[in-house]
C-alpha cells in the first residue's frame, strides 16, 4: 500500500497522546514533525517488516535481472572463476 499523505503530529503531542498514536498505527503510518518540518514516521513494526521483505525480494529480482543482463552481454564467470572468486571473499 502507498501512503500519498499520512497524518502528521508533532513530536512534542507525542507524549500526551501515545495511546491514539499507537492505535492508529494499524491503520496508517504518522509522520513525527518538529517545528514545522519532517523529523521522522512511525510505522507499525508488521507493516516496516512487510516493507523490508518487500525490499529485499526487489533487490533480488534486481540483481537476477542485471544477472541476466550481464549473461546475455557474454560477460560471466566460468564455474572455476566463480569459485576462485569466492574462495577470495
Amino acid at each position: 500500500m502507498f501512503y500519498s499523505a499520512m497524518p502528521t503530529l508533532p513530536v512534542s503531542d507525542l507524549r500526551n497522546k501515545q495511546a491514539k498514536v499507537v492505535k492508529q498505527l494499524d491503520q496508517t503510518p504518522i509522520l513525527l514533525t518538529r517545528g514545522g518540518h519532517s523529523a521522522g514516521v512511525l510505522v507499525h513494526p508488521d507493516k516496516w517488516n512487510q516493507l523490508m521483505a518487500e525490499l529485499a525480494r526487489l533487490q533480488r529480482m534486481i540483481r537476477a535481472d542485471q544477472s541476466l543482463a550481464e549473461m546475455k552481454a557474454g560477460r560471466y564467470l566460468t564455474q572455476e572463476q566463480f569459485d576462485a572468486e569466492q574462495a577470495g571473499n
